[in-house]
């Protein structure tokens, strides 16, 4: 079995893996109907990113690298939207999507189809960053589906492993950076992963808590109204967490 074999088995192979992973959190998120913590950023970059394989995989007929890329893009793609119905976007966030959709269509207009694809391959190397950025800022994991970064983890592993086997200068440089963002990412999610809060027992859930002046507590990172603990503390049962003063705010009713 010769290394072009190799590498086509572990792409098919893992593609599937990535898009069990992208069902998973797709999944989670609709259960929860929240986009807590999940990083709209990185969601984007790699949607484009794998668009970008697309352009580049099609013409070349690289038809793995097309495969791979239609099934991120579409589970990316599909978390981008979930994310814009349950989390929302902020001006930041509209307009990097907009750069990215420029960027792809500069992609598709131009001869260099290798050289954009390079560059977006260097550029979700940063995008990763953004999910332990955002799990780090919110102080919670939130609806991160922590499943999706273990069978990643199982990719890149391989592809790193691939690398240097075949002596691919751009794998050895890329793989073990997207293995080592995973890494971190995981250790972040179980730093803040959801606790269990030991005095919430058959809490109704839909009598939110209120101020003494008539205001409900709202989470920052869901916009599901908050609930008290038998203890009396703020508790979101959408996150599943403890939120801190900073992730809460007041409406009035």
């Amino acid at each position: 079995m010769n290394a072009k074999t190799v590498g086509e088995w572990g792409c098919n192979s893992f593609t599937v893996v990535e898009g069990l992973g992208l069902f998973s959190q797709i999944r989670k998120i609709w259960q929860k109907r929240s986009g807590a913590s999940v990083s709209v950023g990185m969601s984007l970059f790699l949607m484009a990113l794998s668009i970008s394989a697309i352009t580049y995989g099609w013409p070349n007929q690289m038809w793995p690298l097309v495969i791979n890329g239609a099934v991120l893009g579409l589970g990316f793609g599909v978390i981008a939207l979930s994310l814009r119905k349950f989390k929302g976007y902020n001006r930041r966030e509209e307009e990097f999507f907009f750069a990215l959709l420029l960027s792809l269509l500069s992609m598709l207009l131009s001869h260099h189809l290798d050289r954009w694809y390079f560059v977006f391959s260097v550029g979700s190397v940063v995008a990763l960053l953004l999910q332990p950025i955002e799990i780090w800022k919110r102080k919670s994991s939130g609806v991160v589906d922590v499943r999706l970064l273990w069978l990643f983890l199982a990719s890149n592993t391989f592809w790193v492993i691939y690398a240097y086997a075949i002596q691919n200068w751009v794998l050895m440089a890329l793989c073990p950076f997207y293995v080592a963002v995973l890494i971190l990412t995981i250790v972040m999610w179980r730093i803040y992963r959801p606790r269990a809060v030991p005095e919430i027992f058959d809490i109704d859930t839909s009598c939110p808590a209120m101020t003494d002046d008539g205001q409900e507590y709202y989470c920052v990172d869901c916009d599901h109204p908050l609930v008290r603990t038998e203890g009396g503390r703020l508790f979101c049962a959408t996150c599943n967490y403890q939120p801190s003063k900073q992730d809460v705010y007041l409406v009035r009713r």
